[in-house]
């Protein structure tokens, strides 16, 4: 009896420092978000993956952003020419200092259309970084005023709000409200946030112009045929009763994750429940927001 029960406390020490230790692994990191264009070179898209939390810093998340590899299982283009390197990074302020190598240039001096996206992916990218407001860009440590037609007299600011910003032709009178709502990347799980000029940015406002594609660009997360039956919210939940049409596509619960990160924009909702003509679907009956950023993740702890 004295043994087993020296077993059972050897037993409960081991599985006590497995959970500990597990916990410590998972928590100790960070998540950074990369924007990346989609292969039509016409939306960014956030990729976010995570690395340990003692090893990001400015300088890592741009050799993480020119270096990005994984478009040939994503609908993505790196448009960093090959070769390039960050030779040096430094804050100044609220101003952050690049470096690069010669390479970098390359795009601009063929007039590619890849050399407008390097420029917003990196704007797009630092605005991640909480105080930053613009950045310097060296080529091997000369500073250059200019790339292409693109003047850099002065630091190019970087993006906070209003991703995507999408105008279709003249302005309204009665559409100047910014509407930041969440699409699909065609044949692909990816969302891309996408800010529109409307009349109204209610939620139920939101969900009707969701309800429309982008120029073929972007895909709805409400499959064609689908019909709204009906839409509340309780508190930090919201529910939303849909028409069988909504499950005629491969990825519902990316669909479902569009529409909670539409709805949630500037409210208090973190919930969303999926019911299909009144009925609960399991894959659907409860879709959070993720304590931490992880929009379109992809986990990776290398360094």
């Amino acid at each position: 009896m004295k043994r087993l029960s020296i077993l059972l406390l050897i037993l409960i020490f081991f599985l006590g420092g497995v959970y500990w230790g597990l916990k410590n692994f998972y928590h100790n990191y960070s998540y950074i978000t990369l924007w990346m264009p989609e292969e039509n070179l016409v939306f960014l898209v956030p990729i976010t993956i995570k690395l340990p939390a003692n090893t990001v810093a400015p300088q890592l998340i741009i050799e993480k952003l020119i270096s990005f590899n994984d478009t040939d299982s994503l609908p993505l283009i790196n448009p960093f020419p090959s070769g390039v390197k960050l030779l040096g990074c430094s804050i100044q302020k609220n101003l952050i200092e690049l470096n690069f190598s010669s390479q970098f240039l390359l795009p601009f001096e063929e007039g590619k259309e890849e050399s407008r996206l390097i420029l917003s992916a990196l704007s797009y990218t630092l605005g991640e970084i909480p105080g930053v407001e613009g950045f310097i860009i060296n080529i091997e440590g000369e500073k250059k005023e200019s790339l292409g037609e693109i003047s850099l007299g002065e630091p190019y600011p970087v993006m906070h709000n209003f991703p995507n910003l999408y105008l279709s032709g003249k302005e309204k009178e009665d559409e100047k409200q910014k509407i930041l709502l969440y699409y699909l990347l065609p044949r692909s799980e990816l969302l891309v946030p996408v800010t529109l000029m409307g009349s109204s940015d209610s939620l139920t406002s939101r969900l009707e112009r969701l309800k429309r594609n982008v120029e073929g660009f972007l895909v709805s997360p409400f499959p064609p045929a689908t019909e709204i039956l009906s839409f509340k919210v309780s508190g930090k939940k919201a529910y939303l009763n849909l028409t069988s049409a909504f499950l005629n596509s491969s990825y519902p619960k990316a669909q479902a994750k569009a529409i909670l990160y539409t709805l949630s924009k500037n409210t208090e909702i973190k919930e969303l429940q999926i019911l299909i003509e009144g009925k609960k679907i399991r894959q659907l009956n409860k879709i959070t927001l993720n304590k931490e950023k992880e929009l379109n993740s992809i986990y990776s702890f290398k360094k």
